[in-house]
């Protein structure tokens, strides 16, 4: 069984601990290694005297930087994604730990619930397996966590040209996933919650045109020969997921994927 979970957090602009007390108030923050990711000014530094809890500052911006900042320097042999709104819920080391125990993923991607106590997305009734072909758009961030060995061994990041701050506001956790995938790992979508998280994920506030604008250039990225394929049948399960499967729709959103993928060219 691995033996530890570190707890990846990225936040801006902090001075002291006090927000981890929100998130920390289900479960004792001294069972949990904490590595927090502070993006700041050179004026607003953060320091801990925890052996727990480290801290990096630094001063770039942006989540994919701040993910990646904290991949590189973890040393939990289980990484879990943060950020530092979220409440995590009881037995969140056990119910983590155990999936990693039983089913050996590279990558598993957990549940959350939203303020109302509610499924902070639409998700499958069941746990799965991932596959390359399935589309994974939705996932947020802080549902991830991973295997740091092979992360790290694999070289498998978030690309910094995705996610809020960059030039694409969506879309890291796809491409993360995917260069997994691709590496051979094994990658579950688990149906055990692990926390709440108060506010709307970023993906779940674009339109799904802006959804199919960007996914078409991560298909791109990801999968150039096929990117097509792979853009028709993306389009084919929102409008199907979305109950408005008709061929006038999905020909105008097949042509916002392509559009988006010539204009980048150009």
């Amino acid at each position: 069984m691995p033996k530890t979970l570190e707890i990846l957090v990225a936040t801006m602009n902090r001075k002291d601990l006090g927000f981890l007390s929100a998130m920390f108030g289900h479960i004792q923050i001294d069972d949990y290694l904490v590595l927090i990711i502070n993006q700041c000014t050179e004026q607003s530094s953060l320091t801990s005297n925890k052996s727990n809890i480290r801290v990096i500052n630094t001063l770039g911006y942006g989540l994919s930087k701040s993910r990646n900042t904290a991949i590189k320097n973890a040393t939990g042999d289980i990484c879990l994604i943060a950020d530092d709104d979220i409440i995590f819920l009881p037995n969140l080391k056990e119910k983590i730990l155990k999936t990693y125990q039983n089913k050996q993923p590279s990558i598993a991607i957990f549940r959350y619930l939203n303020a109302e106590n509610k499924p902070l997305r639409r998700y499958d009734k069941l746990s799965y397996r991932i596959n390359p072909a399935q589309n994974y758009i939705d996932a947020a961030s802080v549902e991830i966590s991973f295997n740091r060995k092979f992360v790290v061994q694999n070289k498998c990041y978030f690309d910094e040209s995705f996610g809020l701050g960059a030039k694409y506001p969506m879309g890291e956790e796809a491409i993360f996933i995917f260069q997994a995938l691709k590496k051979g790992g094994k990658v579950t979508s688990e149906k055990k919650v692990i926390g709440i998280h108060p506010h709307q994920s970023q993906t779940a506030r674009y339109s799904l045109d802006n959804k199919i604008n960007i996914l078409a250039l991560i298909y791109k990225k990801t999968v150039p020969t096929f990117y097509k394929l792979y853009l028709a049948k993306s389009v084919f399960h929102f409008l199907k997921k979305e109950n408005k499967l008709n061929w006038k729709r999905f020909k105008t959103l097949y042509s916002i994927g392509l559009g988006s993928v010539k204009a980048e060219k150009d």
